[in-house]
């Protein structure tokens, strides 16, 4: 779960990746770069994602015409 005073960016990139990454940290640091999320596949940049209400689950489409969840 994020707290309140993070900035938190997620990039959904066509190399299938997700990255996450806190903006609080300088950002030319590779330590600003929190996490990535891998499984989905993306092949063109109208694959959308979306965090739940609580900040609790990370949502995201595919090329492979599935959903994909990630905690």
């Amino acid at each position: 779960k994020m707290e309140k005073n993070q900035m938190i960016l997620f990039a959904n990139c066509t190399n299938s990746k997700i990255y996450q990454f806190d903006l609080h940290e300088d950002t030319y640091l590779s330590s600003s770069k929190i996490q990535s999320y891998t499984g989905h596949r993306v092949g063109s940049f109208n694959i959308k994602i979306a965090l739940s209400p609580h900040d609790q689950l990370l949502l995201t489409g595919s090329s492979d015409f599935y959903s994909y969840i990630y905690r």
